[in-house]
This record gives structure tokens, sequence and C-alpha cells, in this order.
């Protein structure tokens, strides 16, 4: 009996030795193998606890009656409880069983169906030995993340003062962006103000091979960690959880929960009470934690991401400051994992350069698989969180690799996924949740580069009809609100050929007038590019023009021309390739409205003048009417009035003949402009007139313009009252259409009356206003202009200097455009401020070059302008007869045109009062 006894003690012994090594593997999986150490500390203690209660055991036996034995299956004993006050039930011969788990956990341990003589003494049993700074090294390259280390640190003083507070830090962010890291380094630069520990608990959400830590499996290893033996941990989540709030309750401690699965896996592991910081790292956003401050981690800036590679490589040579270094790190999409591959490599490759790195990064044909070292790559981080997606997660998340733009919303990517708005949000929101997406503006979303490229490579493992008819969704979604959202735009012209647009979409937004129209035209117009050139390089010439004509206006409008005209030039390109000639006719003609309002006018003459053939061939009126108003613009502004008249007059013709009003308000307002520039100032005024005639709440462009020119020919005939009050009115509807040409070449104007008034502050304000919405749209003419008036400002402040630098500016625009009747405003206005500054020869000369060009393309109006500033030249030249002839001419076209003008000086032989 006694040999069967020491048997059954020996192998519980060998039991029991087990046990702690078991324990330990798991603490190693919980903490990392970074703490190793301490996990091993946690084994020995146990085992010389486990040890020392079974020697215990051992040493007792003795005193235990035999005869119990056989009453109770441990020594016929009632079954042992630990109480909630500490306290235990006394024990046959007085002796007890103490608690020194400590607190007021209210936990329920029991000793039970323990085979043998078995005697409970009063001594406890060892507790196990705490381990409280299981932080990993911080390190030493750690760069960057200065803002929110200092957040974490305000609200933390914010709170100070509220004793008992459990501050708590969601840091999240996509894979690879350095939450670990942070975590760690803003745990150590904390540290010292957490004195009773700083635990570091790895939950193992994203770590290969591993499964996601249970939430009670790391109550144990913090258990463990705080000194509780194993023997006393309880079985239950509730019962740990309880057991370690009551551990930290008056703590100053420090919790480190890294890499979580969700907000359920941490939300057990938060300490009730005490002055403790948690900091909590996790790809998801922990949202359900309402009491969490959330800290999201963007990639680095590039400053901070070139210094970080600079500080991995620790090696002499390369320089944050170098370009290649930064284009390295661009190329890593500043991600702090992709920057630390790239810099081990280069660190362990002493015959390389960054250049060389750089170079092979650039030319990598898959750049994800290029970013890696050993076992670790970045495309691995990735993939983790996109095997973590639920199937329909998964298939969105593949269709968006395939969007050719910057961002999308729930419209685009229902087109894509085919499915409805409410669910394509959903699942939006779910790849949002977990940083595969971000969300820059509400509704939103983009992709990191990198993630882009992801997504990219596993959409390409799709069936390709599968891929295809994703993308045609997608072009036929844009098409479609593109052309509907043209249709609620005032244009200078309608359409002259609308493509099929096909099916209304399952799901777009409803456009319920212009407002709204342009809106939308400009979040999506980075996307309409982008799907535009994608149709045109892959067979879809239809798409690509379509969506040309369909942007037409608003780019116009809103003065995006340099990207306008590439695209046409792409659209045009693909139609000539399908032989679509009216295709082409539209490209062409786009491309001359660009090359026009750029200023480029032999090109636009061409453009045009192609166009105008194949509209002709295709038989497409409309077209035709189209090409001729803007090629008559053109020769309008190269001083060939009377070919612009012309082509005005041929337009209007097939105008009226289809019965296209907006087209009639372009020609008539165009015509007005042509006959005011001739001095013919009645004509102007009768088409002007005409155009205002079909005005409606649907305002056409070309009102605004007839608006001006009724204004000038007010500001000409000395009525400046009502010039200014027609000018502001086109002002307001040009600002209403959301024409920034409109708006600057008006402000122009305001300008130009204001100066001729004697309010010169205003005048300056509206010619500075002017120049920059000119410079941004890229409009030399319009900035011309600006700089005109504004040379004339400081002229007439005797601020001669930067009168005639600003003037020159003007002249060399003017002269390099081809502008004649702005060259010949210049050469008149740098004339008249050379007679201020009392040099009357080059006043002379500068009238006499306006002169020629105004005698020239025939402008009546500005010749009188040359005439009268060459007199008053000659009469400060002291050449009267001279001056008598030039000023007799002058206001004898100032009286034939109606032009009110300052009144010619008396010639110098008319008598004392002349003189």
């Amino acid at each position: 009996m006694m040999a069967r006894r020491s048997r059954r003690a020996w192998l519980s012994l060998a039991a029991w030795l087990i046990i702690p090594v078991i324990l330990a593997v798991a603490s190693i999986r919980v903490f990392g193998m970074e703490e190793r150490e301490s996990a091993l500390a946690v084994f020995l203690a146990l085992s010389l606890s486990i040890v020392g209660a079974l020697l215990t055991i051992q040493r007792t036996r003795a005193h235990v009656p035999s005869a119990n034995a056989s009453t109770n299956p441990i020594g016929g004993m009632p079954e042992t409880s630990v109480m909630a006050n500490g306290e235990s039930p006394a024990l046959p011969g007085g002796s007890r069983v103490d608690n020194h788990m400590g607190g007021t956990a209210g936990v329920l341990l029991q000793a039970g169906a323990i085979n043998g003589d078995v005697n409970m003494t009063s001594q406890p049993p060892p507790s196990a030995a705490a381990a409280l700074r299981t932080l990993p090294a911080d390190l030493a390259a750690f760069t960057g993340r200065q803002s929110e280390l200092e957040r974490i640190v305000q609200t933390l003083e914010e709170h100070a003062g509220a004793g008992g507070v459990v501050h708590i830090d969601a840091i999240d962010g996509m894979a690879g962006v350095g939450k670990t890291a942070f975590a760690v380094h803003a745990a150590h630069h904390l540290g010292s103000r957490f004195p009773d520990g700083q635990f570091f608990v790895r939950l193992h959400a994203h770590t290969p091979g591993q499964r996601p830590v249970e939430t009670a499996d790391a109550l144990f290893a913090l258990l463990l960690s705080v000194g509780v033996a194993a023997a006393q941990i309880p079985d239950s989540l509730e019962s740990r959880a309880a057991l370690w709030r009551d551990r930290m309750a008056g703590k100053k401690a420090l919790v480190v929960l890294d890499d979580a699965t969700d907000s359920d896996q941490v939300r057990a592991l938060l300490p009730g009470s005490g002055s403790t910081l948690v900091l909590v790292t996790s790809r998801r956003r922990l949202s359900a934690l309402p009491q969490a401050m959330p800290i999201t981690l963007q990639a680095l800036p590039p400053q901070d991401a070139a210094d970080l590679f600079v500080r991995l490589t620790a090696r002499p040579g390369p320089d944050a400051n170098d370009p290649t270094v930064r284009q390295l790190t661009e190329l890593c999409g500043h991600l702090p994992l992709a920057i630390g591959l790239m810099a081990g490599k280069l660190r362990h490759r002493p015959a390389w350069t960054v250049c060389d790195l750089a170079a092979d990064l650039a030319s990598a044909a898959d750049r994800l698989t290029a970013l890696r070292a050993e076992s670790h790559s970045v495309a691995a981080a990735f993939e983790l969180s996109y095997y973590g997606l639920a199937p329909e997660q998964q298939r969105l998340f593949r269709r968006l690799g395939l969007h050719p733009g910057s961002d999308i919303d729930a419209y685009s990517a229902a087109a894509l996924d085919a499915v409805d708005h409410d669910t394509a949000a959903t699942l939006l929101d779910d790849l949002y949740a977990v940083h595969l997406v971000d969300e820059p503006a509400r509704g939103r979303y983009r992709f990191h580069d990198l993630i882009r490229r992801h997504a990219r490579v596993l959409a390409d493992q799709d069936l390709e009809v599968d891929r295809e008819a994703a993308l045609d969704r997608l072009l036929a979604y844009y098409l479609h609100t593109a052309h509907t959202a043209d249709g609620l735009l005032p244009g200078r012209y309608p359409q002259a050929y609308v493509r099929h647009t096909g099916a209304r979409p399952v799901a777009m937004p409803e456009l319920t007038g212009h407002g709204q129209a342009g809106e939308w035209m400009e979040r999506e117009r980075l996307n309409l590019y982008a799907a535009l050139n994608h149709a045109a390089e892959h067979g879809r010439p239809d798409m690509a023009i379509g969506l040309a004509s369909a942007m037409a206006r608003y780019l116009q409008a809103r003065g995006y021309w340099d990207q306008a005209l590439a695209l046409y030039h792409t659209a045009t390109r693909a139609a000539r390739q399908a032989h679509d000639e009216l295709g082409e006719a539209e490209g062409l003609f786009h491309i001359g409205d660009m090359e026009h309002m750029r200023d480029d006018y032999p090109a636009a003459v061409a453009s045009f003048t192609r166009a105008l053939q194949l509209y002709r061939r295709a038989s497409n009126s409309l077209g035709e009417a189209n090409a001729l108003n803007d090629l008559g613009t053109v020769q309008s502004m190269m001083g060939h009035y009377a070919a612009a008249v012309a082509s005005h007059e041929a337009a209007l013709r097939l105008y009226e003949a289809v019965g296209e009003e907006h087209g009639q308000v372009e020609a008539h307002s165009s015509l007005s402009s042509v006959h005011y520039a001739r001095g013919d100032f009645a004509e102007a005024a009768t088409h002007a007139e005409a155009a205002l005639k079909f005005r409606t709440t649907d305002q056409p462009i070309g009102c605004g313009g007839a608006l001006n020119t009724l204004a000038h020919i007010r500001r000409a005939r000395g009525e400046s009252q009502a010039a200014l009050a027609g000018f502001m009115e086109a002002l307001r509807l040009f600002h209403a259409l959301g024409s920034r040409p409109g708006v600057g070449n008006t402000l122009n104007a305001l300008g130009h009356v204001q100066y001729e008034i004697g309010d010169l502050a205003a005048a300056y304000a509206s010619y500075t206003e002017a120049l920059q919405i000119h410079r941004v749209i890229g409009n030399p003419a319009g900035e011309a202009t600006s700089l005109n008036g504004l040379g004339m400002i400081c002229g007439a402040k005797a601020e001669y200097e930067k009168a005639f630098d600003t003037l020159a500016r003007a002249a060399k625009l003017r002269h390099t455009i081809g502008h004649r009747l702005g060259q010949a405003e210049t050469f008149n206005a740098l004339g008249a401020v050379h007679l201020a500054a009392a040099d009357a020869n080059k006043a002379q000369e500068n009238h006499r070059k306006a002169l020629a060009i105004c005698r020239e393309i025939g402008t009546p109006a500005e010749e009188a302008k040359a005439l009268e500033g060459l007199g008053r030249g000659l009469l400060a030249d002291a050449q009267p007869d001279e001056a008598r002839t030039s000023l007799q001419l002058a206001e004898a076209i100032y009286r034939r045109l109606g032009i009110h003008a300052t009144p010619v000086p008396p010639a110098p032989d008319s008598g004392p009062s002349g003189q």
C-alpha cells in the first residue's frame, strides 16, 4: 500500500513539473519572444512554487489519520473554499487555510477530488514571482510621431487630477505603419510615470501561423506577470478579469495590448480603476470602445520617412535631403515597414548605393514583391488583413483595385461590384474600419498606393470576363452621370452629337440643378479624367469621346484648360484610330476651344478648320455652327474683323435653321463684341439686345457677354454709373453660372470704369482679383488686360518705374499671343505714363506704335486714343501744327462714334487762353 502511494506521489510530482513548461510556452506566445526572459522567470517561479507545495504535502501526510481517507476523496474533509473576505473555514484540529491572493475579488478557489491521503495545513502555498517590466526595447532609430505622442501626454496631464482614472489610447492604422513601434516608444517615454508596472501583451491578431490570443489566455499571462500563482488563477474569463481588475486597483501601471483583433478581445483586459494607461494597437478602428481615444497613424511625412531610412541604414553616405532617398521612400509609400525592409537590404549590401536600390524598386514589375527581406514582406502583411475579410468584402476590395481613378464613393463602388448603393456603402465602411481604405472627405474613399497595388494584384487573379464587366459598369456609370450633369450646366454651345449613354445605372446620385451638377463634376473630375484615359487606352473609343464631350462645358467654364487639352487629344486619337469621323470632329472642336482659351490662336484656327471640314462631311449642321462661331472669335482676337463677322453670321444662320436658341445667343453675343471693337456701337447694341431676348432662368453664358458689351458702350458714351451697373449684373451672372473666365473678364472691365471715374482703390482691387483668376486658369489675354490696368493705376499715382515694369509685362504677353488690339491698348497706356513722367518723346513713340496697329486692324476707338495721346505728346514737345492735326483727327472719330472723351486742348495759336 505504501509503495503504491509512493508511486502515485511521484507520478503526481512529474505531472506538476510538466505544467509550468506548458504555462511558460503560453507566456512566450502571449508576451512574445522578445520577452522570453520574463516567461522563463515565470516558469522557474512556478516550478519552485509547485515543488514546494508538493513537498509540504508530503511532509504533512503523516499528520492525517489514515482512517479519514476512506470517508472523503480529500481525506474525509469537507470541500475547502476561499471566502470573499480572504478567510477559509476551519479544518479539523483547528487548522485553517488562508487566502493570500489579496484583494476582494470574491473568486472561489476550490480544491477538489485529490486522490490519496492529503492533509491541508495552515501554511500558504508560495506565490509566483512577479514580472512587472515586460516592455520590449525601444527602437534607437524611432523617427517622427511627435504630434501623436504629445497628444497622449496632453490627455494624460489633463486627467492627472482625476484620481483612479483608466486612460485608454487606441492606436490604429494600416499594416506596416508602425503602430507597435510607436506604442513601445510611447510606453518607454511615459514609463517613469507608472512605477507599479509596465506590461506588454501580444494579442497576435495578425501573426503568421498563429491564431489570435484568447482573452482568457491573455488574462492568465497578465495575472502570472503580477505574481499570481498558476494554481490560484480561476478558470472562467469573468473571474480572471475580476482578479486582474482587483490586482490593478490603486496601481499606477501601464499596459500595452498589441495587435488586437477587435474591441471584444481587449475589453476584459482593461483595468477597472487606478491611474492606469492602456495603449491598444490594432489594424481595426476600435469604435466599440467609446472610452478609448483614437490615435490613427498615417504614413510618415516625406521628411520623417527620409530621416528614418537614413537612420536605419546605419552607414555613411545616405542623406535625408538627397532626392534619391526621397524617391526611394516615396516608392515605399512612406510606410515604416517598407522603409525598414529596404534600409536593412542596403545595410547588408555594402556594394549597393541608394541609387541602385531606388532604381531596382522603381523598375520592379511587382513592387510589393520587391519590398521584402528574409521571410518578411509588405505583401505578407497586407495579405493578413485581406484574409480576415468576409467573401463579399474581399470581392469589393479586389474590384476597387480595378478603378483607374484616385478615389471612389458608394455610387462608383456599386457600379464596380454590381450591388445597390446601401450595400456598397456598408462594404466600404467595413474596409475603412480595418484601414484598407481611408476616408479623406465624407463619403470619399481612397487607397494607400501600396494597398492599391495589392488590390490590383488580387484582382488580376479573377476571371478576365469578370474584370472587364466590372470596368464596363464603372465607365457606363461615369458616362451616364456626366451626361446628366452636363445637361444641367450652362454652356456656350449645345453638343453637336450626343452619344448613347446606355441604361441608367442601378445607383446614381440625384442631380437637380446646375449647382449640384457642378459640384458632382468637381468631385469626380480626376476620376473622369482617369476613366477617359482608360477607355481610350483599352479599346473603348465611344466611352472616351462621350466623356470628353460631357465634360466640355464644365472644364471650359472652370478654367481647367491644360488638363482638358490633354484629354481631348487622347479622345481624338482614339476616335481617329476607330475611324470615327464625327468623334474626331468633336475632339478637334474641343481642342480648338481650349487652344482659343489659352490664346494659342494659330493652333485654334487649324483645329476649328479641320473640325469644320469633318462636320460638313458628316452633314452635322450643329457641329458646323459651333466650329464657325468659335473660329470667328479667334479671328476677332487676331484683328481679322471682317472674317470674324462672316464666320459669326454663318453660324447664326445655321443655329436659326436648326432652332438652337443657345447657339443663337452665342452668335449674337460674339457679333456684338466684334462690332464694338470695330467701333460700330449701334450694331453691337443690336446684337447684344438680340442675345438677351433669349434670357431665361437657364441663362447661357453668352448672355453675360452681351451684358458686358452693352456696359462697354455705356462707358464709351460717358454713362459711367450705368456702365458700372451693367458690369455688376454681368458679374453676378457669371458667378451664378460658375464661369471663371467670365468673372475674370468682367472684373477687368469693371476696373477700367472705376479707373476712369477716379476710384483707384476699387480699380486696383478689381484688377488684382481678375489677375489672380486669369493666372490660375492660364489665360494670358486676361492676365495681360489685368496688368495693363494695374500699370495705368501706378502711372496715375506717379509710381512710374512700377508702372513701366507692369506695362512691359502686359506688352510681352500680348505680343506673344498675337492679340493685336491688346498690343495697341498697352502702347497707348505706356505713352500716357511716359507723358505724365515728362518724357514726351517716349510718349509719342508708343502712341505711334498703337496708331499703326489700330489702322491695320481697323479699330477706330483705340485709334482715336492713339491720336489724342500723340497730339498731347506733340504739344508737350512744342510741335503745335502736328499736335493740332492729331487732336482734330481724334476729336472727329470720337464724335462719329459717339464716344465721350476728355476735351481736346485748344491749338497753341488760338490766343492767350489756349496757351
